[in-house]
């Protein structure tokens, strides 16, 4: 199990290798890689909603109001792949921990709230040897 100290603002700005490198002996390599792909998706599909409202707003030619829409073309794309890997995520996640897991019941990945929704779903949670 992961060590249990107070998440930080560090955290959320782990690369990629050690998020896997923390949680795939907990959840599973191809559930934490899921996982890796779903969040990915997702923040980018977000990051690219103000650009392309932005552009739609301030539109002064019909070049701008065709890149805004490609832009909201391409978000709504990234936003609904990132919501199919989600749910794939979310079945891994519920195989491995034999709890069932679904978009409003989904742990946060964090060291003591993981711990806790395993306790309070009743999940099954791999033992794994503290790390350095």
């Amino acid at each position: 199990m992961p060590d249990a100290r107070p998440a930080t603002t560090l955290d959320v700005l782990r690369t990629k290798k050690e998020f896997l490198a923390t949680w795939a002996p907990v959840i599973g390599e191809d559930t934490a890689s899921t996982y890796v792909k779903a969040t990915n998706r997702l923040a980018l599909a977000s990051f690219l909603t103000p650009v392309w409202g932005i552009l739609l707003v301030v539109q002064h030619a019909w070049e701008v109001l065709a890149l805004a829409l490609a832009l909201l073309s391409l978000a709504m794309a990234l936003a609904a792949s990132g919501l199919v890997v989600k749910h794939r995520y979310n079945k891994l996640l519920s195989a491995r921990l034999g709890a069932r897991v679904w978009a409003l019941n989904s742990p946060t990945l964090r060291d003591g709230q993981f711990q806790r929704w395993c306790a309070h779903n009743g999940a099954v949670v791999p033992t794994v040897e503290a790390r350095p």
